[in-house]
């Protein structure tokens, strides 16, 4: 007589025999009758005694336990899920990690919650055995409430599945990844389900981390990651907008909160030098603030993040991050900063524009410097010569053009590089008072008295960095544009 299953477990193990036991333990002793739910255990063709401890229970448990072992190691818990969920053929699939625990109700409230709003996913309140969490008090119908709780205590993909829901998305855990695979699965079947139908439980936790065994790869196949994170979660918002609700937008911007705080800085960097992943990730973000507001309980350093990748606004980006290379980010000197340009000018398009110029502090050395990376023009002040016009683009250590103009004129230059189109335009104090160092139409100057400097990587099309030199300062500082309010 087959088993009407209500809920097949999937329990991914390598080299983990005690851990596993443990957690089988607390599987098997569920207040869920046998009948109704299954046990799958994916084994990462351990090392060790592991496939012992886990063929004792299949024995002890059976029709209950399945043990199935992989023809090779995969070198992550990717594959073995996926496996387990091929496998299953119960109404939903529940992941279990094999060094966590669930207490012996979870699967019958979950079960029993599913069915009554016939729910497509069940999110399982988290909880540090080791630590001591604030237990929220019992949840309102206040959607802020019901977010902040959402977000803080049911991470991960350990959440209750609709199977034929999964499938019908053909949805799998992204192979190769080896790090926050989980969380793009959730974030995936919530963003691409339409109507998705979902609940909490909340009123206990139901399931329990091992945290002194928390461990994140920080090896990640980084175009790899990328790739996943656009298919996953960036472009099911741009493609289904119109049909979205408001909570699969919040998931998708609680998701993304997610990802800046999963990225290592050196992936970050990468990840903001690709000029079309940050538009696509702006257009994004775009869709869901028409129809509501970010979490205003986010930090500070991330809400500035948030609206940098909104305003698509690299410059900001790069300086929030931390991705201006280190030979300019330390210059706080016009003098610091042209001679460590000097040695990779020949790497870069080099964009100036002044506003006001003031040539009192540029003195022979300064204009030596300048010349060094390709300015010909001497903007040593002269007499009543001072707060002139100048535009200039260097291509690689090449002159493409130059223009030192008069007193009260204004003058402007627009040009191609690789399909981009660039237009400077300078005006003295005479003549508007103003600059602007436009690349496709976004404007990067910083429009500060004294040289505007651009530094541009044409081929990635990416700005490495914005920076203004204050020529009416002793010393003339390097001004960086200023970190921009949410």
């Amino acid at each position: 007589m087959s088993k009407n299953v209500k809920i097949s477990i999937i329990i991914p193990v390598y080299n983990r025999p005690e851990l596993a036991a443990r957690c089988l333990e607390s599987c098997v002793n569920q207040t869920m009758s046998h009948e109704d739910y299954e046990i799958i255990v994916v084994d990462d063709r351990s090392t060790d005694n592991t496939m012992e401890v886990l063929n004792e229970y299949a024995v002890k448990y059976s029709g209950l336990v399945k043990v199935i072992q992989l023809p090779e190691n995969s070198g992550g818990a990717s594959r073995p899920r996926n496996v387990g969920m091929d496998n299953a053929v119960g109404e939903y699939v529940f992941f279990v990690d094999s060094d966590d625990t669930i207490i012996p109700e979870t699967l019958e409230t979950g079960y029993n919650l599913a069915i009554k709003g016939n729910c497509d996913l069940i999110l399982v309140t988290l909880q540090l055995d080791k630590r001591t969490w604030p237990f929220p008090q019992p949840l309102s119908d206040q959607p802020k409430r019901i977010r902040e709780y959402r977000r803080r205590y049911t991470v991960g993909m350990n959440n209750m599945y609709k199977l034929s829901k999964v499938r019908e998305l053909n949805l799998h855990v992204y192979e190769g990844l080896h790090g926050h695979e989980d969380g793009l699965f959730k974030a995936s079947f919530v963003m691409r389900l339409p109507n998705l139908s979902w609940n909490i439980l909340w009123d206990k936790r139901y399931y329990i981390i091992d945290d002194e065994r928390i461990s994140v790869s920080t090896t990640w196949k980084n175009t790899l990651f990328y790739q996943a994170v656009t298919s996953q979660i960036i472009n099911p918002v741009i493609e289904n907008s119109s049909s979205m609700s408001e909570a699969q937008l919040e998931f998708f911007q609680d998701s993304f909160v997610g990802i800046l705080s999963w990225l290592h800085k050196g992936d970050f960097r990468r990840l903001i030098r690709d000029k079309a992943a940050v538009e696509q990730i702006s257009a994004a973000l775009n869709i869901s603030v028409r129809d509501l507001k970010f979490d205003t309980n986010f930090p500070e350093k991330t809400k500035l993040l948030i609206n940098a990748f909104v305003k698509n606004n690299q410059v900001l980006l790069q300086q929030l991050t931390g991705a201006v290379p280190t030979i300019f980010s330390r210059c706080e000197t016009m003098t610091k900063y042209l001679a460590a340009l000097k040695n990779v000018s020949n790497r870069y398009v080099l964009l100036l524009a002044v506003k006001d110029t003031y040539g009192t502090h540029i003195d022979k050395d300064l204009q030596k410097l300048l010349s060094d990376i390709g300015v010909s023009s001497s903007l040593i002040e002269s007499g009543n010569d001072g707060r002139r016009s100048f535009i200039c683009v260097i291509d690689e250590g090449w002159t493409m053009y130059e223009k030192h103009g008069e007193k009260s004129a204004q003058d402007s230059y627009t040009c191609q590089l690789r399909g981009t189109r660039i237009s400077l335009l300078s005006a003295p104090f005479d003549g508007g008072n103003s600059c602007s160092i436009v690349i496709d139409g976004v404007d990067y100057a910083m429009n500060e008295r004294g040289i505007n400097l651009v530094v541009y990587d044409k081929y990635s099309g990416t700005i490495v960095d914005s920076v203004a030199f204050d020529t009416f300062k002793k010393g003339i500082p390097v001004r960086r544009q200023a970190v921009i309010s949410v």
